[in-house]
């Protein structure tokens, strides 16, 4: 058994329940709190990633702050694996989504869904926006402004990105991801400034 890592702990968050963000079903007596993982912030040694399963957030704390623990077992979830396909796509060897390569510029949350569900890209016309796991599982830990492969994605904003996944408390929010931090939040839906989209199918 071992502590897990940031995108372990948060493949079992579950938005779509409340206060736990997890089955219960699997997970009883979980409480609405903070859970450690073993992932080290990269831009900050002294601060390791917890997910809140009150309300599904991803941040970091101090090490030396006394959080809940749940453990796993077996080989630690890997970080992405991507190939660039050479047409404005990348893939995801892990996960096996494809994701838009370049940056669309900054819009609120219903514009960037209606964005992607319009995409036409390298032949493909299926293209959404991702759901907040999803958007998260490109985030690279090890990196930090910009929490992911500048090698891939050559033009990544340290910025908030939208998730399509919608707030299980208020529907005036959405879930978003920092790429300059790796952290999970939400954000009002009507947010437009600095807040961008990347589309996958």
């Amino acid at each position: 058994w071992r502590l897990p890592v940031k995108k372990e702990l948060m493949s079992i968050i579950n938005y779509r329940t409340p206060y736990p963000v997890i089955n219960e079903t699997f997970f009883f007596n979980t409480l609405s709190w903070d859970y450690w993982t073993t992932t080290t912030s990269a831009g900050y040694q002294s601060l390791a990633w917890h997910v809140d399963f009150g309300i599904g957030l991803v941040k970091r704390s101090d090490k030396l702050d006394e959080l809940y623990v749940r453990c796993a077992r077996g080989e630690p979830q890997q970080t992405p694996n991507l190939t660039d396909n050479g047409n404005g796509t990348v893939t995801d060897n892990v996960t096996g989504l494809i994701w838009q390569q370049f940056e669309e510029d900054y819009k609120d949350w219903e514009s960037a869904i209606t964005y992607c569900q319009e995409l036409s890209l390298s032949g493909y016309s299926d293209w959404r926006l991702p759901n907040i796991k999803e958007l998260e599982s490109i985030v690279n830990d090890t990196k930090y402004i910009p929490a992911l492969d500048i090698n891939y994605f050559p033009y990544a904003q340290t910025s908030d990105y939208w998730s399509s996944t919608t707030d299980i408390y208020s529907s005036l929010y959405a879930l978003r991801v920092d790429f300059g931090s790796g952290t999970v939040g939400v954000l009002y839906k009507t947010v437009m400034s600095d807040v961008y989209v990347r589309c996958v199918r």
